[in-house]
């Protein structure tokens, strides 16, 4: 990125709504973010995240108390700026952990990725080779080039059910009419097939008596029954193993995993579904192969990080917990002191 990115915006206030009626203007560049009067230098940007299209969430690095700020965007492409915002403060970043490791005498430990969707720079210095790799700001997983397969781009984490699957916007719309009153409403939803087909059926349902939002209603939940029953991607039948699991038939769901791990070659998001599932019905062992699996295919995939450090917990395993938290840096507690 050379050239500043220009754009208008009003800044949001603790509730989530506009702070004003006037739109200040702002401007996105390798030097910092401009936002009205106020100035950022690249350092201080974290993490940005998209919402409902035009408003984004960015985190500030400080070092007292995590700040964030929230915008919304009135003229330009807020995807784009969120994408341009990660991408900046990321390579910042990871610059300047290789001048600090480089400074150390230890440069070769730096080792860094680039999100082939969002294009954010991943540091994965100390962590453990592996062939999937995890970017923390559009929270996709990616493969090498060449053992990549179709569709790869459409699956994440559904911040709804927990669960990776394809997760995209989706409008939700209501209709009302009471004699002299009417009014609708419409809202985006971005989630999972699998929650997204829970919500299309009360809108559906809402819809029902003032048929006006009912169309809308029934394309909403044919396309989520679509991509669970008729998934013809190579990711076909992961959706319906995660409705399975909700609904909890964990036999049924696993049969799904199995077969589709068994294909895709690299399935880190598919091993952390089936260790999620089980260790959510209280079956802590049979989920730690499925969890090491996936951290030996994805290694900073910190979802599955953080389930097998608690189904090592479970399963009373405390060597191999004491292990993985050393191998990530994490902090392990001392050997009780015996009596």
């Amino acid at each position: 990125m050379t050239e500043a990115i220009t754009f208008k915006f009003k800044f949001l206030n603790s509730e989530g709504h506009e702070d004003s009626f006037l739109a200040k203007k702002g401007a996105l560049s390798p030097e910092g973010l401009v936002l009205g009067d106020e100035s950022l230098p690249i350092e201080a940007l974290g993490k940005a995240s998209l919402h409902s299209k035009k408003y984004i969430l960015l985190a500030l690095n400080s070092s007292d108390e995590a700040v964030s700020i929230g915008l919304a965007v009135t003229k330009g492409r807020a995807a784009d700026l969120v994408r341009a915002m990660n991408a900046l403060s990321s390579a910042r970043l990871a610059k300047h952990y290789r001048e600090a490791v480089q400074e150390s005498g230890e440069g070769g430990v730096f080792r860094f990725a680039r999100c082939p969707y969002c294009r954010a720079t991943i540091n994965l210095s100390e962590l453990p080779h592996s062939d999937q790799t995890a970017c923390g700001y559009c929270d996709r997983l990616f493969s090498p080039e060449n053992k990549a397969v179709a569709a790869e781009a459409d699956f994440c984490l559904c911040e709804h059910c927990g669960y990776y699957g394809r997760v995209q916007a989706r409008t939700m719309f209501y209709f009302y009419f009471l004699l002299v009153i009417w009014g609708f409403q419409s809202d985006e939803l971005t989630a999972c097939s699998v929650c997204a087909q829970k919500k299309n059926g009360w809108m559906v349902l809402a819809n029902l008596l003032f048929i006006i939002g009912l169309p809308n209603a029934l394309y909403q939940w044919g396309r989520c029954l679509r991509a669970i029953e008729f998934d013809r991607s190579a990711f076909g039948g992961l959706e319906k193993a995660n409705q399975l699991a909700e609904k909890g038939k964990v036999d049924e769901a696993v049969v799904y995993y199995d077969r589709l791990t068994r294909h895709l070659g690299l399935a880190g998001g598919v091993h952390y579904n089936k260790g999620r599932a089980l260790l959510l019905h209280q079956r802590a062992e049979e989920a730690v192969p499925a969890l090491e699996q996936a951290l030996s295919e994805c290694s900073n995939y910190f979802p599955s990080l953080q389930l097998l450090l608690d189904a090592y917990e479970q399963c009373g395993r405390h060597e191999q917990l004491a292990g993985l938290k050393k191998r990530y840096g994490l902090d392990v507690a001392p050997p009780a002191e015996q009596a």
